[in-house]
């Protein structure tokens, strides 16, 4: 109901309600886990009535209710009150009003909304990623510190991992982890291509959950290769597409008969994203992004402004411009090589867990193809075909950096020779203590790759941190010569 001091009530009676206070602002109610049993409430009190006329100190009071009743009146000037006696977890709602002392006129109220102890409702974990392969993945995120509502988190327990919306693990944490980066291994039991979310967890029983993360799929691993072999939809194993098609209108695509084709048909624009592919660690290994273009084919002409654009994700989740091809009439498929390592990267890093690639084309939205671009023999790897390196030796020594890096609990190191050698491979810890020989034996020339399960030379794990592993070759017939490389890996538990 009204109160008949109110100046709704004054307002019905026709007396001037510019003579009741103006409402007090700014008001706040607060509560964490440091008072779970009382309730913190904070406002500015009025300074003008209604009317702009001056509010004098000593000249109101604050009245005060808690769900609609009535607690509690204090002076002019304070600006504060604490309720206690509450109950931990629920959610209280509170109302003040600025009166009068002297007529009873008393202000319209504002209200406050608040739960004793704080929200117990975590949130989420922010910054999932996913590495790895489909049979093991290497996640890392960051730790949420405080609740929905903003209040700290000290109850901090764990977080769940879901594996195609199904809980499949808990990993446990304490309070002491909040807001740090953060990482796990985890085995599916069956290898395969999954989706994978997070939420972070309270120590109640039962437990509060957050709300989920972003949905981050297992990525791809290099190398990767696609020759749109088929008409109709791209590869839903490597692409996610909106509007491209797969089809037979370009000129001559360098895989016989079908390429890529985007275009302005229906909306002005075509975009489709390789999907995430695992580069982490990754960088000096020499791989590349590459593919064949065409404008026009045996369509429409792209004016100069119907661009098709090339993009890469990088780790700070941005997509960076790295190829740009205005419009034209057409031309034979030309090839482009992006070196991975060297193409402009916006400040951040392409070798990552979910690196992606992208092509976008704009042009005129119409009902039928036009401003076609072409695209066809889409690679990303080294920079030597797959059958060909097959068929070809090693022309120099070279050892990859260990992959994946930082790993749990095993790593594969990959090296080439070109020529029989004589190879030593050996792992220390950082104070120059031999850890492990992992090769020391005469080799073929070729491409080898030496696995380190994280266990020393007695066959017991070592501890999380940084190792180096030593690579010297020695060619058997002395005409490579010989080579010799340091490199850094971290184990990560």
């Amino acid at each position: 109901g009204t109160s008949t001091f109110h100046t709704a009530f004054w307002d019905a009676m026709g007396v001037p309600a510019g003579f009741a206070p103006s409402i007090p602002d700014s008001f706040v109610a607060y509560s964490d886990y440091t008072t779970p049993t009382s309730m913190s409430l904070t406002w500015n009190d009025p300074t003008t009535l209604v009317n702009g006329d001056t509010l004098n100190p000593g000249t109101y009071s604050i009245n005060i209710k808690r769900d609609g009743v009535f607690l509690d009146s204090v002076a002019g000037g304070v600006e504060t009150y604490t309720d206690t006696g509450l109950v931990d977890g629920i959610e209280y709602t509170y109302s003040i009003a600025a009166e009068l002392d002297s007529s009873g006129f008393e202000s319209d109220t504002v209200q406050a909304t608040w739960i004793a102890g704080g929200s117990p409702f975590p949130n989420p974990p922010q910054n999932l990623i996913v590495a790895g392969t489909q049979n093991e993945v290497t996640l890392t995120w960051i730790n949420p510190s405080d609740n929905i509502d903003g209040t700290p988190m000290d109850d901090f327990a764990g977080i769940n991992l879901y594996q195609n919306g199904a809980l499949v693990t808990t990993f446990a944490r304490t309070s002491a982890d909040t807001a740090r980066r953060d990482t796990a291994v985890y085995t599916p039991s069956t290898p395969g291509f999954y989706e994978w979310h997070m939420t972070a967890i309270d120590n109640e029983s039962p437990s509060n959950e957050s709300d989920p993360t972003a949905i981050v799929g297992t990525p791809l691993s290099v190398p990767i290769a696609d020759q749109f072999t088929d008409p109709g939809e791209p590869n839903v194993g490597i692409w996610i597409n909106t509007t491209t098609d797969i089809n037979d209108r370009a000129v001559n695509p360098p895989s016989p008969s079908y390429s890529l084709n985007l275009n302005g048909m229906p909306n002005g624009e075509d975009i489709i994203d390789l999907k995430p592919v695992d580069l982490s660690g990754m960088q000096g290994s020499g791989i590349v992004f590459s593919y064949y273009y065409q404008p026009q084919g045996t369509g429409n002409e792209p004016e100069t402004g119907d661009s098709l654009r090339v993009y890469f994700k990088n780790d700070l989740n941005e997509w960076v411009l790295v190829r740009a091809y205005p419009g034209m009439p057409v031309q034979p498929f030309t090839e482009e090589v992006i070196d991975i390592e060297t193409a402009p990267h916006g400040g951040g890093s392409y070798f990552h867990g979910q690196f992606q690639a992208r092509f976008r084309s704009t042009g005129g939205a119409a009902n039928i193809p036009n401003d076609d671009w072409f695209v066809d023999d889409v690679s990303l790897g080294p920079p030597v075909g797959i059958e060909e390196e097959k068929d070809r030796l090693p022309m120099q020594f070279a050892v990859m950096p260990n992959y994946p890096n930082p790993f749990n609990p095993t790593t594969t190191i990959e090296y080439q020779l070109p020529r029989a050698s004589t190879v030593k491979l050996v792992i220390y810890n950082t104070l120059g203590q031999m850890v492990r020989t992992l090769v020391n034996q005469s080799m073929e020339a070729g491409v080898h790759q030496a696995v380190w399960d994280g266990r020393n030379e007695r066959g017991k794990q070592v501890a999380s941190g940084i190792y180096v592993y030593r690579f010297s070759a020695e060619s058997a017939d002395d005409k490579a010569g010989s080579f010799q490389q340091v490199n850094k890996m971290i184990l990560l538990k």
